[in-house]
């Protein structure tokens, strides 16, 4: 490394006149951007956590400038030396460069040696999210508040740790309060334990803000099924009756949309069908003259579909055969079945 540091500052010197002496090449924010540059300059959303992770969590004096000034697209890396600048373009060939140390004016050089840094709507998300941290700390009151607004309009992921990092530091007591509340939504949304999840569940109990609501209220859901027999699992909300918790055609349907049962036929199209099907006075055999009830139409059309000249289809005896030979039940969708209940408790 000491080697590689010498011979990029040499090519720089020898490119650039002037700008080998005044860039910071050993400040400790260019060898951050070094040790990660190849995942920066590659700028994948799969691949770039770690480098913004790195920056956010160095405690850097530097780092939430280097952020914000990456995410505005105003950072470029030096194709030869691999040093990075942040820059401003001049025209279409010249850029006015800074040091990422301290701003530094390294003055103006041809941009055909440097490659932009283009973050895409994915990354700056991500450094968006890393920023959050330094603006919930900020010395600023209004600063403050605007990040913790930006949060409750656009909660992520990575806020919850950035939450629970401005905590214990916060000395306005207001804000303190909104910070912990906020923590223990997020808590909610976004936790992977599940203890610490269902424990921020129940520190809400008895509480009826619309905030709360929100939060729970996607961990509840449910989604009527139907089955043969009624299946195991703590994720079994209740059994579901026809005609009681949910009508006959609701429960075909189910039964239709589960492939436990052909569609549903209605007498018009059955009529239609059986119409059409009609030769001398018979049809699929059965005298016409014979089909003067719904059973008897029902077995014609059944004799149709055994000739392979009507696709399979459920009368009205199917159905009511179909439902009652069956069992429908809610499931939990929204959350593991003990967070799911813990939120239904609340």
């Amino acid at each position: 490394m000491p080697f590689l540091r010498a011979f990029c500052l040499l090519l720089v010197a020898t490119l650039f006149p002037g700008m080998a002496t005044a860039q910071q090449a050993d400040a400790p924010i260019q060898q951050l951007l070094q040790q990660h540059g190849e995942i920066i300059a590659k700028s994948s959303r799969r691949t770039i956590g770690p480098a913004i992770d790195a920056l956010a969590s160095s405690g850097l004096p530097r780092a939430q400038v280097v952020l914000q000034r990456w995410q505005k697209k105003e950072m470029w890396r030096n194709k030869e030396t691999g040093l990075f600048v942040f820059a401003e373009e001049i025209d279409r060939d010249t850029l006015q460069i800074f040091d990422v140390a301290d701003d530094t004016d390294l003055g103006a050089v041809p941009d055909d040696d440097f490659k932009q840094l283009k973050p895409n709507s994915g990354i700056r998300g991500l450094i968006g999210g890393a920023l959050v941290q330094f603006q919930l700390s900020d010395p600023n009151r209004a600063n403050r508040l605007t990040a913790l607004n930006a949060i409750e309009r656009d909660p992520d992921a990575s806020h919850l740790a950035a939450l629970r990092g401005a905590i214990d530091t916060e000395t306005d007591a207001a804000i303190k309060a909104r910070k912990t509340r906020l923590e223990r939504l997020l808590t909610i949304r976004f936790e992977e334990d599940t203890a610490t999840r269902i424990a921020a569940i129940q520190s809400f109990a008895g509480d009826l803000g619309v905030d709360v609501r929100a939060a729970l209220n996607p961990l509840v859901a449910t989604r009527a099924e139907a089955a043969t027999t009624l299946p195991d699992g703590d994720d079994i909300l209740r059994v579901l009756e026809p005609g009681d918790q949910l009508t006959a055609n609701a429960a075909y349907d189910l039964l239709v949309s589960a492939d436990l049962a052909p569609p549903r036929l209605s007498r018009d199209d059955q009529r239609a069908i059986l119409v059409a099907n009609i030769s001398a006075g018979e049809i699929a055999g059965i005298p016409v003259s014979t089909l003067d009830s719904e059973p008897a139409r029902d077995q014609a059309f059944k004799a149709l579909v055994q000739a392979g000249a009507a696709e399979p289809a459920a009368t009205d005896s199917d159905v009511a055969a179909a439902i009652a030979a069956h069992v429908f039940f809610e499931r939990l969708i929204g959350a593991p079945p003990e967070v799911a209940r813990a939120a239904q408790d609340v």
